[in-house]
């Protein structure tokens, strides 16, 4: 199932509603997240405003790199388009080519082009990274390690106090406070924003490890810190690694960013990032080290020329230009024809999904909240507001904890979405204990059951976790849960990587975590374990894989869920040609024997949907 942009959506509404960040929603963005892409009426104006502000900073900015690329203002102009176009690229995507375009201007004006260690030009810079920090967490770890560069840079030089990081703290504590965030909560969005991007890699890769494209990426990053080297070391001694440094972490940051998800549109992303570095270097080159000028032209060549997508770059470069786009910013001086869109987009929703009425606050499982926003609903979210980003134990103990709360939204809409092929009990996994005993599954969303609706119980049921024997699972032999009668069997599978593991996670990506499952029934599926959820727990047996089968399973359907029992679980490492073994091949597992009490209902799950239907 394809992820939706309903996380989009639910960052404009954070901001209108002042949520707060670290606390009542913990995502990879921040309070300004609302930035990044989307539309909605109550923060267009303030979306337009920003930008406005941070444009004027970047083509300041942008101008007085290209006058040291040449004294010819038509060059300049034309060189300033390139460096904005490849930061706007592809269009309607992320946040993040344009983060990489203000880590470029920066290094490349302090290195190069500015006299002083710190001007003016170089704070608004440092001050909106900050800003920038606060829409993607991405952000705030480009601009600690430039800041952190930078400083050092100015401390080793100029002898002189590095004026860049308070401004820096500056920019991050002002929009902070500026978006309505409690400043006591700043801290708690930092920790839980590491965790977030420190479980990314493993939980969130797709696509092949140590392939073709990812060695030609290398290569041409490799060529890149070259090319720092020789410029930095010559011109500015010793002092010049801080150069090469920089560099190096901004083509690693961009690797990890754009290969860990490798599809179409990261890949797009990562050319840009790779694109804007050459043409910064070939504004310094050109005055200084002319003789390297045809080495930056050859690493702009093979940045765009090893992807599958030259074409549909050039395109999109090229309808840049068209009338319509170059008339876009006047045309939207007056919103009429997005809130037009708008409306539009949100009648198709409706057109296509139902969702009853409800009164108060709801919130929404798994994924696809933009379904509420298109009914009007009282949108109360669960910190890790999407289930597929609740894959830390971290992350997964928070979700779980919001259900014990008050806080919690009264109804929920429920529905088992399977993305990226993974076992379908780990999304949320352990809030399904809490859900199940502090909720009643109180009818369908429609007549085809897309979603099931679940509502606050007005008395609590309680369940119970009995351990049964612990065993240890050899990857690629099959291992036999216990057989339970009207019990259910919960898990915390302890998963644990070889240090080459460790090393190609962080160099790259690891490989994927595999299950084989028979049933009872005799069928046989295969899935995606993610090990830090694995290790949180969750339930393994029955195979809880469609809305049908959760239903029954808060009834204590047995019929249903004796066919769906697990008789055989068999882990596999999906092991690629030149990739490390990266898990240790003994894995510990706890059991559980989970007794949940049924739920008197008789509600029915419709027979058979159509086709279309299932699509929906």
């Amino acid at each position: 199932m394809p992820l939706d942009n309903g996380w989009a959506q639910i960052l404009h509404v954070a901001y209108a509603r002042h949520l707060q960040f670290g606390q009542e929603v913990v995502f990879t963005y921040g309070p300004w997240g609302f930035l990044a892409r989307g539309y909605y009426p109550p923060t267009y104006l303030i979306s337009v405003a920003a930008w406005l502000a941070l444009a004027s900073v970047f083509v300041c900015a942008g101008w007085r790199l290209a006058r040291h690329f040449t004294n010819n203002h038509l060059l300049a102009w034309l060189w300033l388009i390139g460096f904005t176009l490849f930061a706007s690229l592809p269009p309607g995507d992320d946040i993040n080519n344009r983060l990489v375009a203000w880590a470029v201007l920066l290094l490349f004006l302090h290195f190069f082009v500015e006299d002083r260690a710190f001007t003016p030009l170089q704070a608004a810079l440092v001050f909106t990274f900050g800003w920038l920090g606060l829409v993607k967490f991405t952000g705030l770890i480009l601009g600690g390690l430039f800041v952190v560069l930078i400083a050092a840079n100015s401390i080793a030089k100029y002898r002189r106090f590095p004026w860049i990081i308070p401004v820096w703290l500056a920019g991050i504590v002002f929009f902070w406070l500026l978006a309505g965030q409690n400043l006591d909560l700043l801290w708690p969005f930092l920790r839980n924003s590491w965790s977030i991007a420190g479980g990314y890699t493993d939980a969130m890769s797709i696509g092949g490890v140590l392939s073709l494209k990812l060695l030609i990426f290398a290569g041409v990053g490799l060529g890149f810190c070259w090319l720092a080297g020789v410029l930095a070391l010559s011109s500015r001694g010793w002092t010049g690694a801080f150069f090469v440094l920089g560099i190096a972490g901004m083509i690693f940051l961009s690797f990890k960013e754009s290969y860990v998800r490798n599809d179409n549109s990261h890949e797009m992303t990562a050319v840009m990032n790779l694109l804007l570095i050459a043409l910064a270097f070939l504004a310094v080159t050109a005055p200084q080290k002319k003789a390297l000028v045809p080495v930056a032209i050859i690493l702009a060549m093979l940045s765009l020329a090893y992807t599958d997508y030259p074409g549909e770059i050039l395109r999109q470069s090229a309808q840049t230009f068209t009338p319509h786009n170059l008339l876009c910013p006047l045309v939207n001086l007056d919103n009429r024809e997005l809130q037009d869109d708008y409306e539009k987009s949100q009648a198709k929703l409706r057109e296509q999904t139902y969702l009853p009425p409800v009164s108060g606050p709801v919130d929404f499982y798994s994924f696809h909240q933009e379904l509420l926003f298109a009914y009007g609903m009282d949108y109360r979210p669960r910190p890790a507001i999407q289930s597929y980003s609740a894959y830390t134990l971290d992350l997964a103990r928070m979700n779980a904890d919001w259900l014990r709360t008050d806080q919690a939204a009264p109804t929920l809409f429920f529905g088992i979405q399977v993305f990226d092929d993974k076992f379908p009990a780990m999304d949320d996994g352990l809030s399904w204990p809490e859900l199940l005993t502090r909720y009643d599954i109180s009818g369908l969303s429609d007549k085809f059951g897309n979603y099931l609706v679940l509502s606050r119980s007005p008395q609590r049921r309680e369940y119970q976790l009995q351990p049964l024997p612990p065993a240890t699972i050899t990857l690629g032999r099959p291992f036999a849960p216990p057989t339970l009668t009207n019990g259910l069997v919960w898990a915390e599978i302890d998963i644990k990587k070889t240090l080459a593991g460790d090393l190609q996670s962080f160099l790259d990506k690891p490989s994927a975590l595999m299950a084989d499952l028979k049933l009872a029934d005799g069928s046989r599926h295969r899935c995606r374990i993610v090990p830090d959820v694995a290790r949180a727990g969750f339930l393994l047996s029955p195979y809880i894989q469609n809305n049908r089968s959760f239903l029954a399973l808060a009834q204590g359907d047995q019929t249903l869920l004796s066919s769906k029992a697990i008789v055989s679980l068999t882990l596999w490492e999906n092991e690629q040609p030149g990739a490390f073994q990266c898990y240790q091949p003994q894995v510990d597992i706890r059991l559980f024997r989970l007794d949940i009490p049924a739920q008197p209902t008789n509600l029915k799950y419709p027979e058979l949907p159509p086709q279309s239907a299932q699509a929906k």
